[in-house]
């Protein structure tokens, strides 16, 4: 009684921190915006988005502890088959129908520590890649290519926190990095989606620099709901608003 009486008093402190920080991003977004249509002085400016990259990877951090408190979802996920060392990964609807079916058995389970992953940027992503080996190979191929990179939710965590986890990263993206262009989309299988010969970033006109995986999901439906909601809110920033994809 006590051990969860302490988790509902660290949640809803968490919380409350995690409202403040909030409504100082917004506040700052607010003055950026009237920054940006009144033309004021370059020194103010900078000042100001040097303000939001402060706040926002404080909000991510938090918004971790959060989850850590939160109790975790059961696991659903099982696998037909798990794939060998020297095959090529299946593509499109076959990677996510092998991968929807899996028995948890311990004689199975991914060895999380194979992987070459920086603990202690890994949390979110190892409890997806603990539950699927073709996801770790998946992984591995992008981690060796050097050009893709997870930086996803956690693999619990529910519609709203998914759609909040992604702005901010590409809120950290736009006040970095810009001037730049890039997409946002889903696809089953990045490696395939970047390096194919047809139609592969890595030989589009653009001259793509990288891809972000912002989502990794379970069912077929989320992604699309998360990149209209994402096009919608970037729709102005965007290289093209019909047929786009993760930079």
């Amino acid at each position: 009684m006590e051990s969860t009486m302490t988790k509902i008093s660290c949640t809803s402190g968490l919380e409350t921190q995690i409202k403040d920080m909030e409504t100082q991003y917004d506040k700052c977004c607010d003055e950026k915006a009237k920054a940006d249509s009144q033309g004021m002085s370059e020194e103010i400016y900078k000042s100001m988005e040097a303000r939001i990259k402060e706040v926002l990877p404080s909000i991510s951090d938090r918004d971790e502890d959060q989850e850590q408190h939160a109790a975790a979802a059961p696991n659903f996920l099982t696998a037909k088959k798990f794939y060998g060392k020297n095959e090529v990964l299946p593509q499109a609807d076959s990677f996510v129908d092998s991968a929807t079916t899996l028995a948890r058995k311990p004689d199975v389970r991914t060895n999380i520590k194979s992987i070459g992953i920086p603990m202690s940027k890994s949390k979110n992503l190892l409890s997806h890649l603990e539950m699927s080996p073709a996801l770790c190979r998946m992984y591995n191929e992008c981690n060796e290519m050097g050009f893709i990179i997870f930086n996803v939710p956690s693999r619990n965590a529910l519609a709203g926190r998914v759609v909040q986890h992604a702005v901010k990263e590409i809120d950290i993206i736009l006040a970095v990095q810009k001037p730049l262009i890039f997409k946002v989309g889903f696809t089953h299988n990045p490696v395939w989606r970047w390096s194919n010969r047809l139609y592969g970033y890595s030989k589009a006109k653009e001259k793509w620099s990288h891809m972000m995986i912002l989502y990794i999901s379970e069912e077929h439906f989320g992604p699309a709901m998360l990149e209209a909601a994402l096009i919608e809110k970037y729709s102005s920033y965007l290289v093209c608003k019909t047929r786009s994809f993760y930079r």
